[in-house]
């Protein structure tokens, strides 16, 4: 049960290095199941307060529907917890699988406790995170606009291939559903599902449910079928040495992986969501980054895909699908099975 914690620590890294989210701040929309919750908190609807010209703030596809496989819910087990879920639902210490600490030892390692001796103290003071297996919370995109389908919203930098996003900003939402192994969307069964909680040295009072959901993570079975854009990074363009595969799904298949990203708004006593600039700068969605992997690692056709590729629209399968995320950064891994150039 060591998957939460490099997240948190991972993906935590990851947002540091991401410069293009210092500057931004901030569906599936399940059918009626027994594993499925929506939180309202209280805010926007997330719906757009105003739609950017020239383009459709909904996507034109399905939308991801979670269809439960799990019978009624036993009654809770264990104490209850001070911890809450994004709806609301209590944290019990029944729930609570590993208790990890956040500082490495002499051997490299780091310190697990008992969940008997789960102290609130100094979980607020940041001794430790929380890992709970069996569930996540996610939410389905429901806006993405990207500079081949939306040109008039996007700008390019000077003298570089990137571009930047100049169209509204899309209002945040706190509307999210709760997803547990067995649950399918669409092609796609939930394989496993975990949360992590971790207060960041925050102390919120109780007042915000799911306010310590730091950091979670879906992993699928089955494959998907998209369309969309792919950039290949060349030697040394940033963090990688050249190969890395990005993927920016058409606007209308936007909805097709649950998404977990989360963040406290303080002022409206809710944990929200919101889409931003892309990593690459290539797209306006809610994932930070869509990556397929390193072109060199694949043995496969790939229909003579190379280092320097920008915006090139291809047809994808894709397997071995994951959704993770925690505080403004929501990431998707993916493995290919196939590419086509169309």
């Amino acid at each position: 049960m060591k998957k939460i914690t490099a997240i948190i620590c991972t993906m935590a890294m990851l947002a540091a290095l991401t410069a293009c989210d210092n500057k931004e701040t901030p569906g599936s929309v399940p059918e009626s199941t027994n594993s499925a919750s929506e939180s309202t908190g209280g805010s926007e609807s997330g719906s757009p307060q105003s739609t950017p010209d020239g383009a459709s703030s909904e996507s034109g596809g399905s939308e991801s529907t979670p269809e439960s496989s799990t019978s009624e819910e036993s009654a809770p087990k264990g104490e209850p917890t001070f911890l809450t879920c994004v709806d609301g639902t209590v944290v019990n210490t029944s729930d609570i699988t590993q208790i990890q600490g956040m500082v490495y030892d002499i051997n490299n390692e780091l310190e697990q406790f008992k969940i008997e001796d789960f102290d609130k103290q100094r979980f607020l003071d940041g001794d430790y995170s929380v890992a709970c297996d069996g569930f996540a919370y996610a939410f389905t995109s429901k806006h993405s606009f990207n500079p081949v389908q939306n040109p008039d919203l996007f700008e390019r930098f000077e003298d570089s291939d990137m571009v930047e996003y100049i169209g509204d900003e899309i209002a945040p939402s706190s509307e999210y559903y709760r997803v547990e192994p067995g649950d399918k969307f669409g092609e796609l069964t939930v394989k496993s599902a975990e949360t992590g909680f971790y207060s960041n040295y925050a102390d919120y009072d109780e007042r915000i449910s799911g306010a310590y959901t730091y950091s979670g993570m879906i992993e699928f079975d089955g494959e998907l079928e998209l369309t969309g854009y792919i950039q290949v990074s060349r030697p040394n363009e940033g963090y990688d040495e050249g190969g890395e595969i990005r993927f920016v799904p058409d606007n209308e298949f936007v909805d097709k992986i649950p998404i977990i990203k989360y963040s406290v708004n303080e002022e409206k006593n809710v944990v929200e969501h919101s889409p931003m600039s892309n990593c690459d700068s290539n797209a306006y969605n809610d994932f930070n980054r869509f990556s397929l992997g390193n072109l060199h690692d694949y043995d496969i056709d790939l229909d003579g895909l190379e280092e320097g590729e920008r915006f090139t629209h291809v047809k994808i399968t894709i397997g071995d699908i994951v959704s993770m995320g925690l505080t403004y950064f929501a990431d998707i891994d993916a493995k290919l099975l196939s590419l086509e150039k169309i």
